[in-house]
């Protein structure tokens, strides 16, 4: 997939992320008050293809911090930090890049096209 239509799909999907949930209140025949939800949905393969493209960038992108995982397992196994540490260290760089990751998507970042 090139990158204009990789934007295409991320556009659709961003529009359907704002567009989806919507809610309709109405009184049931049993005289409660109920919700309607609407939910529209990408066709399966736009949907696949998206989600393909957007698991490669993601991949990439912790790829391109590598680095900074060889660093904190090092200094894990030197004794410089603790397990818990690690942890906290580990899961603090993968959601930074995942959180970055969703923002740029939810942004339409061109930056994306470089993972």
């Amino acid at each position: 997939m090139d990158e204009e239509k990789y934007f295409s799909l991320l556009r659709q999907s961003n529009e359907l992320k704002k567009n989806t949930f919507k809610t309709t209140h109405y009184v049931s025949e049993s005289g409660f008050l109920s919700t309607k939800h609407n939910y529209e949905r990408l066709d399966p393969e736009t949907y696949h293809m998206l989600l393909h493209f957007s698991i490669t960038i993601e991949n990439n992108f912790h790829f391109s911090e590598r680095q900074e995982y060889i660093d904190i397992a090092k200094d894990f196994l030197a004794d410089q930090i603790t397990a818990d540490d690690f942890s906290s260290a580990f899961m603090g760089i993968y959601e930074g890049i995942n959180g970055k990751v969703a923002q740029m998507e939810e942004d339409e970042s061109l930056e994306l096209a470089n993972f």
